[in-house]
């Protein structure tokens, strides 16, 4: 018996004002001293359907480091779309997964018609991740 969980994230568009803005804060917790308190930025790109798009992502970065060496990378939310058959989009994610890039699941077929019998359905959805998991495991093996 396998457990199931389904995570949904919701994204909102929203304006950000300068006083939205968060400066670092001049007294780090625990007493760090303010020039060791490492920034971070998620860099994340939803649906990714075509393998030009991912390309161009993966040559903006390529060349881009951390200030400790390491290199830019960012996660890719990908809907597997078996009957797409894609071979140029799956070998493009496939080595982005190689140099380090996180491969998310996103959907089967990122249906935006859905009723509200299938929007409210744990079936629907059990469908549309663990058959992402599936097509995605089938297409690159992880």
């Amino acid at each position: 018996m396998s457990n199931n969980i389904l995570c949904i994230i919701l994204t909102t568009m929203i304006s950000v004002s300068a006083a939205d803005i968060c400066l670092p804060s001049i007294v780090p917790p625990a007493g760090l001293p303010v020039d060791s308190v490492p920034q971070f930025i998620c860099f994340g790109f939803d649906d990714n359907g075509f393998a030009n798009g991912l390309a161009w992502v993966d040559s903006l970065f390529l060349t881009k480091e951390n200030p400790d060496g390491t290199p830019v990378r960012a996660t890719f939310y990908m809907v597997s779309d078996p009957e797409k058959g894609d071979t140029a989009l799956w070998n493009t994610v496939s080595t982005l997964q190689s140099r380090g890039y996180e491969i998310g699941n996103h959907t089967r077929h990122h249906t935006g018609n859905l009723s509200p019998t299938d929007l409210s359905s744990p079936k629907y959805w059990n469908g549309e991740i663990c058959g992402c998991d599936t097509d995605m495991l089938k297409q690159y093996g992880t």
